[in-house]
This record gives structure tokens, C-alpha cells and sequence, in this order.
């Protein structure tokens, strides 16, 4: 078990589709389920899915994402698993500002 002094570590579970990716292979099931499968594989045993259906990737205003971010500000989790780096967001930019402004900052792993 993954501890942090007498915590457990808690992974982030991310997941998001867009009504076009669903078709494609990517539904929020089968990206739940790799997730799941991938966090087992290291050893957590303390997660939380973030999942946002049927949003676009082109910018941070989706629930989910906010909730994640508010979570590594607050130390409610520690890592941040997604699929593929597509699925966190489409803008290199927002992607940018979550690596270094949320979870480099908060001691989030991703």
C-alpha cells in the first residue's frame, strides 16, 4: 500500500469524452475501467473518478476538471492518472497550467 506518513494516497482518476470520441473507442466506461485497472497496478487502493461526459477539451470549464483542481489545492489527492494527455485537455496551454500551476505546485503526481 502506497502511504503518506499514516494516509493513504489517494489517486485522481480522470476521465472525459466529447459526444465525436465516444464513437471512437474512448466512452467514459472503458476509461473508467483502464484507469481503475492501471491505479490496482500500482498499489492504490484510495481513489476518486473525475469524469466529464460530453464536454469538449478546449478549455478548463467543466466540472469535473474544476473539482480536480480544487481537490490538489486542498490535498484531498496526490496523483492524477488520465488515458491519454488529450482527455486532460485539448489546449496546450491549460494543459501547461495544470502541470505546473496545480500539480507540480500541490506535489501532485501526473
Amino acid at each position: 500500500l502506497l502511504c503518506k506518513g499514516d494516509e493513504f494516497i489517494k489517486a485522481g482518476l480522470y476521465a472525459r469524452v466529447s459526444t465525436e470520441i465516444q464513437v471512437e473507442g474512448y466512452s467514459i466506461d472503458a476509461q473508467k475501467e483502464y484507469l481503475l485497472n492501471y491505479a490496482k497496478a500500482k498499489e492504490y487502493t484510495e481513489y476518486e473518478y473525475y469524469v466529464d461526459g460530453g464536454y469538449s477539451g478546449k478549455d478548463l470549464n467543466r466540472p469535473a476538471i474544476q473539482k480536480l483542481i480544487s481537490d490538489c489545492k486542498s490535498g484531498k489527492i496526490d496523483c492524477v492518472f488520465v488515458l491519454k494527455l488529450d482527455r486532460i485537455s485539448r489546449s496546450q496551454k491549460d494543459t501547461l497550467y495544470l502541470i505546473e500551476e496545480v500539480f507540480n505546485k500541490y506535489n501532485v503526481g501526473f
